[in-house]
């Protein structure tokens, strides 16, 4: 995302106050009315992005969707999950462990009582292995003889939020007869948490703060968000959330396992199984709630089961204190301050929104983390955490999740339409459309055979 600055031009003289008569026509080169020879002082230099991956001489146009069509797009699964349905959760499986929040120490953050923010050693082994490569699923594409497209929360909210975009990404799809792979390249964009994606004037991949660039911004914000939930989290070995499944893809030599549950879940879609890998965060106890909302059954829980939440723990990262103002602003103003962030992150927290209604959590907890001085992106503190319901989180940033809903249907539907092969959706870096390509079936398949002799680490956005 290398953006290019357009040269500066002058506005082109109009016919109104030119450098003739009339009323402003002379006065227009000094500020008059008529404007006629007047430099736009004002102008601000366009900024042309790349696209997220280069797109190939070989690769031919199969479809475009623009923003416009996509934002009337309206689809309702509701009640609709596989095997069971959305009231009793049954799930596909769980794998992991969940620690709980500490809600002693953290609810009772606040600015003038802010906590360090360090790196983790902790290990979140799985959150970044690619649908194609994902082992439960290949078991699961041999056993099924249903139509079924596999993918991940991320891959998956990235699609479902396409239209809030500003940034380009791109997804891999495979069609192989009744299956479907909506896939990621290893160290996509998906791996990484934007900043300021929507703001008026969004970080540029060039400055002289070199910390200050969307690419280490993103980079910065992604480990901010692992050190968070464990920061957040009891310490590894106390307080727990298991199932019977331990983390398929844990190894002995990654260390400490922070707090995570993969857990898979099956949406039906007008005749496609839709099986999503989806991640869970920590637990919360919630006494006297009236039933555990997560549906998924713990062989151990520290706290009851019923009083038991499964929940998303979120980031947002402070690196500009003169433009956010966090700490005059949190305490006091909280409401300003989540809808300067939603205005200036909204695609970034409707992902959020939607991965937590995937997952099934019942809370998004969100860290306000700014960094300890602007000059420095190694240095955090916790200012603040707040609690928001996923589907009240989406209502409040106008998330329809029947459209998101609807475009997922309208592009899987169109796919199921392709002959067997390769494909990739593209966000053009420039214009709200997406582009469909056709690709060699060869394409990529180096970055995918280096990941898997890189093997896996890291946390999701």
């Amino acid at each position: 995302m290398v953006p290019h600055t357009i040269p500066f031009q002058n506005r082109p003289q109009g016919a109104r106050g030119g450098a003739t008569s009339g009323r402003g026509g002379q006065r227009g080169g000094q500020g008059g009315r008529g404007g006629g020879g007047r430099r736009n002082w004002d102008f601000k230099p366009q900024h042309l992005r790349d696209a997220s991956v280069k797109v190939g001489p070989e690769w031919k146009v199969r479809d475009e969707y623009d923003f416009p069509r996509l934002n009337k797009l309206v689809y309702d699964p509701a009640g609709k999950v596989l095997p069971g349905d959305a009231a009793n959760s049954v799930e596909d499986d769980v794998y992991g462990a969940a620690l709980y929040y500490d809600k002693f120490t953290f609810d009772r953050i606040t600015v003038k009582n802010p906590k360090p923010v360090t790196e983790t050693d902790r290990a979140y082994p799985g959150t970044r292995v690619t649908a194609s490569q994902d082992t439960i699923f290949q078991s699961m594409a041999k056993s099924t003889s249903t139509r079924t497209v596999f993918t991940t929360d991320t891959v998956l909210s990235t699609l479902m939020c396409a239209t809030r975009s500003a940034f380009s990404w791109d997804i891999v799809v495979v069609k192989d007869g009744d299956k479907m792979w909506l896939d990621k390249r290893p160290g996509a964009a998906h791996d990484f948490v934007t900043v300021n994606e929507n703001a008026p004037e969004p970080p540029p991949e060039t400055s002289e703060v070199k910390e200050n660039t969307a690419s280490a911004l993103a980079a910065e914000a992604t480990q901010v968000q692992k050190d968070l939930l464990a920061l957040v989290t009891k310490e590894v070995g106390s307080d727990k959330f298991t199932v019977a499944d331990s983390n398929p893809y844990a190894e002995p030599t990654d260390g400490p396992l922070g707090s995570l549950l993969l857990r898979y879940r099956t949406f039906h879609l007008a005749g496609t199984d839709l099986a999503v890998r989806t991640t869970l965060d920590a637990a919360v106890h919630v006494p006297n709630s009236v039933a555990n909302s997560s549906g998924v059954d713990p062989e151990f829980s520290a706290q009851s089961a019923t009083d038991t939440v499964l929940v998303s723990v979120k980031a947002l990262l402070e690196h500009d204190h003169r433009a956010t103002e966090w700490k005059k602003r949190l305490d006091a103003h909280r409401g300003t301050v989540v809808a300067t962030e939603i205005k200036n992150n909204g695609n970034r927290m409707a992902k959020w929104a939607v991965e937590a209604v995937l997952a099934g959590a019942g809370q998004i907890r969100i860290g306000f983390v700014s960094r300890t001085s602007p000059r420095s992106s190694k240095s955090h503190v916790l200012l603040s955490m707040m609690t928001f319901k996923p589907k009240e989180f989406a209502g409040q940033m106008n998330l329809s999740l029947n459209n998101a809903w609807g475009v997922v249907r309208t592009i899987i539907d169109r796919l199921w339409g392709y002959d067997d092969g390769k494909y990739v959706l593209v966000r053009d870096p420039n214009k709200p459309v997406i582009r469909i390509y056709e690709v060699p079936v060869s394409t990529f398949d180096d970055e995918f055979a280096e990941d898997l002799d890189d093997g896996d680490d890291g946390l999701d956005d």
